[in-house]
């Protein structure tokens, strides 16, 4: 799921760049140039001015295809890696294919069979065959301990990426109420929070707060069917950049925090209560038989239907106010562990 983010910073980054390019090109075609030309640079110019006259709209619209076509593929490419990452996250920690999530299980068949129709398409071809989604439906049905679920049926989609697309996609593994919920995971409310100034931005109705994700998917629709209305400066452009990318950081954080109750439910151990909490941060425990090291994940029950876990790797460790690299399994112990995210007493 990491991976999936930072693949999708990696190209977020990238149109920042062609963006810094386009300026200085334009500024380039504005910029006046010797007559005749002084050196090769000037010939260049010269050549390319030339080449634009009466073009100018012409090469705008071509970027502003490029750009939306390109972040529109960014977003696209991270939902589907993503929602195939937390399918196949469960399968490797869930044990056994009845205790995956009730709507997985729901819809895993439907979608199997759906992408079978699919897999002579050239996006699937060399990547599933019907036999091997067959075989992985018979592992999950026939109870084996190395079940295989059909992790690309789950992506399958046939409208674009807007905000009630992107919602029904995550239902389909148990992830509910995505754009209800996504302003609690930052930074996506402190994005809406500085375009929306003086609104509270839980308030905000789902047209405002998806506006650009909606709109994007309108824009790319028309690019590809030839029919751009109206094209957006690059500044504007860089604004849509920065809220999917906002979105994305904020979807990850939520759909992690679900996959972490299943690793905290079949391959963690349960430390029970907080003895005590200090500054949200520092986790007191009283261990039994329980070895923990600097770098082990902390898994956080909340009790909160919005945002059931939280994780964050134990940064350091202390016994009686010592530092201390690993606590070995010993009959009891309490420690202090000082952790990256907000704690309270009430957490398990």
């Amino acid at each position: 799921m990491k991976s999936a983010l930072a693949a999708l910073q990696a190209g977020v980054e990238e149109l920042r760049w062609y963006i810094k390019s386009l300026r200085i090109e334009w500024e380039l075609l504005a910029a006046a140039t010797a007559s005749p030309p002084c050196s090769d640079g000037d010939g260049i110019a010269a050549k390319l001015k030339a080449h634009t006259i009466g073009r100018a709209v012409a090469k705008r619209r071509f970027a502003y295809n490029s750009l939306i076509i390109s972040l529109y593929g960014l977003l696209e490419q991270y939902i589907e890696t993503l929602i195939r990452s937390y399918s196949s996250g469960l399968n490797s920690v869930v044990p056994r294919y009845a205790e995956m999530p009730d709507a997985l299980k729901g819809t895993h068949v439907t979608l199997s069979f759906n992408l079978i129709t699919k897999s002579e398409q050239s996006r699937y071809r060399g990547v599933v065959t019907p036999e091997a989604l067959i075989a992985n439906l018979h592992s999950c049905f026939s109870d084996q301990a190395a079940y295989r679920i059909n992790t690309d049926a789950f992506c399958l989609h046939t409208a674009n990426f807007r905000a009630d697309v992107v919602d029904d996609l995550f239902s389909k593994v148990g992830i509910k109420g995505i754009s209800q919920r996504l302003h609690l995971f930052s930074p996506f409310p402190e994005h809406l929070q500085a375009i929306y100034p003086e609104t509270d931005v839980a308030s905000l109705k789902p047209e405002k707060k998806f506006f650009h994700l909606n709109d994007l998917a309108e824009r790319r629709n028309e690019v590809a069917h030839g029919n751009v209305s109206e094209t957006l400066s690059y500044d504007i452009i860089e604004g849509y950049i920065d809220f999917i990318e906002s979105y994305c950081m904020a979807l990850s954080e939520l759909v992690q925090c679900h996959y972490y109750e299943y690793v905290a439910r079949h391959t963690g151990t349960a430390l029970g209560k907080a003895i005590a909490v200090y500054n949200n941060t520092i986790v007191c425990l009283e261990l039994r038989n329980v070895a923990v090291s600097v770098g082990d994940t902390l898994i956080a029950q909340t009790h909160n239907n919005d945002r059931p876990y939280l994780a964050s790797e134990i940064q350091e460790l202390q016994v009686n106010r010592r530092a201390i690299q690993s606590i070995p399994a010993v009959d009891l112990v309490k420690i202090g562990a000082k952790v990256a995210l907000r704690c309270k007493k009430r957490f398990d």
